[in-house]
């Protein structure tokens, strides 16, 4: 029990920026976008922080009820992986382009 507590704490540490990431996204945008940051990690940014969300929720529903919550339509805390899998693709491709900037022959 005490395992999964310490790991809602460290989940609540990284959702925590992502949502104030979230909610300062458009006074933030102008200074994102000299560092590369587009349109897609902002969907990225979004569809992790809704996916953590959910994960948060179901963790308090198992430390409350100690079991898990029946997804029956849509698992939304997949969304939290898919939101990676987006920034992750981002991120590679904005260090490929930067190193075709860097060397153009590459």
């Amino acid at each position: 029990m005490l395992e999964i507590k310490i790991w809602l704490v460290l989940v609540l540490l990284i959702e925590v920026p992502a949502i104030a990431m979230v909610v300062l996204h458009a006074p933030l945008m102008k200074l994102l976008r000299a560092i590369g940051f587009n349109w897609l990690m902002a969907v990225g940014i979004y569809l992790s922080t809704i996916g953590l969300i959910a994960q948060v929720g179901r963790t308090n529903h198992y430390l409350k009820f100690n079991v898990y919550p029946i997804d029956e339509w849509f698992p939304v805390w997949v969304l939290k992986d898919v939101g990676l899998s987006i920034i992750i693709f981002c991120v590679i491709r904005l260090g490929l382009a930067m190193l075709k900037k860097d060397k153009p022959n590459v």
